[in-house]
């Protein structure tokens, strides 16, 4: 229990996570906690537009650690590169090596010796409403199926905290 012991300890404050600013401010912070609780460097999350359910695009709304710039001005549909997998299937993808895969035109960190990543869909009452990514974990070690669960615990957080953020909005 004791590797379990400091992320659990970390998802509670991820529980807790009540919005105090903007909603900008309040992703980048959920993008921060979810990179500290899986042990990385890097988190980006990205939501879907509102539209037709076959003309959803996603783009990055917050991101922790380094993330190109143009990250932010490209936009995926649904069964496009990884993020765009995650959504059209509904389920989590764990990724060993970019490089190695099938997604390896969508690496964004080519210099990066760590070439593994997560991402999991963020949910709100089933409907998917975006992804989580992780990537560049602390210890240089590849992501496992234990980080893969931790994230979609992870990702029904955010789902959840976004989903407060627009009630208390409202």
């Amino acid at each position: 229990m004791g590797d379990m012991e400091n992320p659990l300890i970390k998802l509670q404050d991820l529980a807790s996570f009540l919005e105090q600013g903007s909603f900008d401010d309040n992703m980048r912070q959920l993008a921060e906690m979810a990179a500290k609780i899986l042990s990385s460097e890097n988190c980006s999350l990205m939501l879907l537009n509102d539209g037709e359910m076959e003309n959803l695009r996603m783009r990055v709304c917050a991101s922790y650690g380094p993330l190109p710039a143009a990250a932010y001005k490209e936009s995926t549909r649904k069964g496009e590169g990884i993020a765009g997998r995650v959504v059209s299937t509904g389920k989590a993808l764990l990724i060993d090596d970019i490089n190695q895969s099938e997604f390896a035109q969508w690496a964004r960190r080519a210099n990066d010796p760590r070439k593994s990543l997560i991402s999991s869909p963020i949910t709100i009452n089933g409907r998917i409403i975006g992804v989580v990514n992780i990537s560049g974990h602390l210890k240089g070690r590849t992501f496992n199926m234990d980080d893969l669960c931790l994230l979609d615990v992870v990702a029904l957080f955010i789902g959840k905290a976004i989903q407060v953020v627009q009630l208390q909005n409202i």
